[in-house]
């Protein structure tokens, strides 16, 4: 039966692409191991026909998924409407090529272990037109608040992930930190490792890519907290929050990387939101600016602080 929870049919934005890429874009919380175990076994079917993992599949191609990749606990949770609103809710700027949202405070981009609800997974649920795809070009950590952009075709995702690489778009960030930087504007260019078990091993001595995350000192409360203005030129994980711990300024309310005290009576979560993104107009010579308004608990923490946010 075709339009049954087994069944999946291939949209025109996925034309050519590989039936393991396919699947595991289709399937979610599945390896990329198990995603070739149930190709290899011939669960998987093309229009009823086994097929290798490399086979590049067509518009109107009708692949059975086993049942048991499907997750049903998510399918029950999901309530399409309900999710499709959400997103618009939070939507700040849109054109034919991308929609841009302001994410809130604890929405993780994309799934994992136990985050059923989360931006890719509201996405599914708007993926109706047959030449359309949404998808995620780049991720905010799940409790970073801020812009947020997502493609309404591949080969927009592909141009803006290219433009995001090559630094030309141009991301602003603010935070509020501990202490205050000795210069009002600095440069970091530390190295970072991907993985983390103590502060030492945030340095990674053998890398050879630079990692680079630019400040500006706005404004200091008695020197005991600060915001800053920050323009990461590279897209490391964590960078800015590692980066920032390494300087001796770790961000108000890092749990993970170094300044578990909140300070100054402020609400107990992360002081870091994108605020600005600058980017080009798909294929054109436009320059769009969006700016994401900061959540209120950020609004409210500056306005205790008696800090002047004005660039």
């Amino acid at each position: 039966m075709i339009g049954d929870k087994m069944h999946k049919i291939v949209k025109v934005d996925d034309n050519q692409i590989r039936l393991d890429r396919w699947l595991k874009e289709n399937i979610k919380n599945t390896s990329y191991t198990n995603i070739q175990k149930i190709i290899r076994t011939g669960q998987v079917r093309v229009g009823g026909r086994r097929k290798k993992p490399d086979y590049r599949v067509l518009t109107g191609d009708i692949i059975r998924i086993p049942p048991d990749q499907i997750d049903t606990e998510a399918l029950l949770k999901q309530n399409s409407n309900y999710q499709t609103r959400s997103i618009r809710d939070m939507q700040i700027y849109e054109d034919k090529h991308v929609l841009i949202i302001n994410k809130p405070y604890g929405l993780a981009t994309q799934g994992g272990t136990s985050i059923n609800i989360h931006v890719d997974g509201m996405l599914q649920d708007i993926n109706t037109e047959a030449d359309e795809k949404y998808r995620l070009v780049h991720r905010l950590d799940k409790h970073t608040t801020g812009v947020l952009m997502i493609a309404k075709r591949r080969e927009v995702a592909q141009f803006y992930t290219s433009a995001f690489k090559n630094q030309i778009i141009k991301k602003q960030y603010i935070a509020l930190v501990n202490g205050k930087p000795v210069n009002r504007n600095g440069q970091i260019d530390i190295e970072i490792s991907d993985t983390y078990q103590k502060k030492s091993d945030f340095v990674d001595y053998d890398r050879k890519q630079s990692v680079v995350t630019k400040y500006k000192l706005i404004d200091s409360h008695e020197g005991a907290i600060s915001l800053l203005q920050i323009h990461p030129l590279t897209g490391r994980k964590h960078q800015i929050r590692k980066h920032l711990t390494l300087i001796g300024h770790p961000i108000i309310g890092d749990m993970k990387y170094g300044n578990i005290k909140i300070n100054e009576g402020l609400e107990k979560k992360l002081y870091l939101h994108a605020q600005k993104l600058v980017f080009p107009g798909f294929k054109s010579e436009e320059k769009i600016e969006v700016i994401a308004e900061m959540p209120i608990y950020f609004y409210e923490a500056i306005k205790r602080l008696k800090l002047n946010s004005d660039e």
